[in-house]
């Protein structure tokens, strides 16, 4: 099964998350700055920020360039400081290009003074175990 893990980063939390849980899995964060190919992708999991009221416009360009039938299905991680946001133009655009959606997840993140410290340890393992639900995986080793 062909899992990759995406991010674009502009504070280095999503960056943080994405490492995160690609380590615990004995995966690769992969940054959309590197522009990543992406071909035969069974599960692909998109590590984005929330900015002004949307994702980062690098995150939706890249999502904008992926190829169809290059991935077969996906989920958001989000990084934000409430946990109602969503990045619904991300999840638009891979619904345009057929590419099943299976959920996304909140990771916490600050906001100025609030939530000092996340993405903690505790923070990341919850988005592993989501990881791990979507792949069928235990959620605890």
């Amino acid at each position: 099964m062909n899992v990759q893990i995406i991010y674009e980063t502009k504070s280095k939390y999503t960056k943080k998350i994405a490492e995160g849980v690609a380590e615990k899995l004995g995966l690769t964060a992969l940054d959309v700055a590197d522009n990543p190919v992406l071909e035969n992708v069974d599960f692909l999991f998109i590590v984005g920020g929330w900015y002004d009221g949307n994702s980062n416009p690098a995150l939706l360009s890249y999502v904008k360039e992926i190829k169809a039938g290059s991935v077969k299905r996906a989920a958001l991680i989000t990084a934000a400081h409430n946990y109602d946001l969503e990045q619904t133009f991300v999840k638009k655009l891979l619904l345009e290009k057929n590419i099943e959606f299976i959920g996304e997840r909140v990771c916490p993140t600050r906001l100025l003074f609030l939530q000092v410290g996340h993405p903690n340890n505790s923070d990341i393992n919850r988005m592993v175990s989501f990881v791990k639900e979507i792949l069928g995986m235990p959620k605890y080793d």
